[in-house]
């Protein structure tokens, strides 16, 4: 990428005499060219029809950029001299893209960049522009700009890129082979539980003296009749998920609290505890089912990891075609922007 600052001595912009090379920097910004991710800006005052010296900022072989494109970037915030730059060159690299656009043929259509704008207002509750602030509405034509720049952008990067994403077969096997433990899927269990709790909020010795002798009567119950663990946990319970025979569904290690996790892994399938006290009461704890620790398949996550490596490389290559789009260009800075 060949930059030069061409700054001028008196009326004359573009003198070849006062041109001093800038040192050769990647673009820092780069837009995510797989994920449609859109930023609200405000609009800058729009470009004037005619081009002018004053009104270029910089030349990117030899297509400018205005003044009123870089300023539009800056949403609002603050102007300062590293985002200057910054967005300076990526207005570069969207004129690169611009012309390669136009090149291949890559169109993107009004209808297309429409459907973007509805889906932002549907995600901010509006079904239609109509309906939107006026505040918003403002931000439009700003937005459908950025909305067409990145739907180009992934346009392009397709077109040049996917074709050279390979992904073969060992190369995916040895993924997995390597990384087991990703594909690790860890024990749970199906957990019931007959939870008493103090019946008053102040959690007096006396309310949970009156809840521990609560729960040793549904102990006692319970040992008479293993059978009746739902309908105890329904009648006698009064916790979460009582009213559903005290089904805590499937449970993680660690997903419940220490003192009743520990009891629960350590128990056999259609095994109830003794009695157990917590902070907030006590419980009686059953085992339902058990699904051991076991490694996925490799037939089940193949094609998880085929298209974990083939995004990884398109952006990759993506990136490195974005790069080199700039470090092949001639780019003439004419306004600095602040010190």
């Amino acid at each position: 990428m060949r930059i030069e600052k061409c700054l001028p001595s008196d009326s004359s912009v573009g003198n070849s005499s006062n041109k001093t090379s800038l040192p050769s920097r990647t673009c820092a910004l780069a837009i995510c060219f797989l994920l449609p991710l859109f930023i609200f800006i405000v609009p800058a005052v729009s470009a004037q029809s005619g081009v002018t010296l004053e009104s270029v900022v910089l030349s990117v072989n030899d297509m400018h950029v205005l003044r009123s494109e870089v300023m539009e970037m800056f949403a609002g915030e603050p102007v300062n001299a590293e985002r200057w730059e910054l967005y300076c060159r990526e207005m570069a690299l969207y004129k690169l893209i611009e012309a390669i656009a136009k090149e291949e043929g890559i169109v993107v259509t009004q209808k297309e960049v429409e459907n973007q704008v509805l889906k932002m207002l549907e995600s901010e509750g509006y079904s239609s522009v109509e309906e939107a602030p006026n505040e918003l509405r403002r931000m439009l034509p700003a937005y459908r700009r950025q909305i067409k720049r990145f739907l180009e952008r992934k346009l392009v990067l397709e077109k040049k890129l996917m074709e050279k994403v390979v992904v073969l077969p060992y190369e995916v096997r040895n993924y997995y082979d390597e990384h087991l433990d990703e594909f690790r899927v860890e024990e749970t269990r199906r957990i019931r539980m007959i939870t008493i709790l103090p019946e008053t909020a102040a959690d007096t010795e006396a309310a949970r003296q009156a809840a521990k002798q609560k729960i040793e009567d549904a102990k006692k119950q319970l040992d008479e009749n293993p059978d009746s663990f739902i309908d105890i946990a329904r009648t006698k319970g009064n916790g979460p998920h009582s009213d559903k025979g005290g089904d805590w569904g499937t449970k993680k290690r660690g997903e419940l609290i220490p003192v009743l996790d520990s009891v629960a892994f350590s128990l056999e399938v259609g095994q109830h505890s003794g009695i157990i006290e917590s902070p907030s009461g006590f419980h009686i704890i059953k085992v339902e089912e058990r699904q051991p620790a076991y490694v996925q398949a490799f037939k089940d996550v193949s094609e998880r990891i085929t298209r974990r490596l083939t995004e990884e490389r398109y952006q990759k290559l993506g990136q490195e075609f974005l790069d080199n789009l700039l470090e092949s260009a001639t780019i003439e800075i004419y306004d600095p922007g602040p010190e």
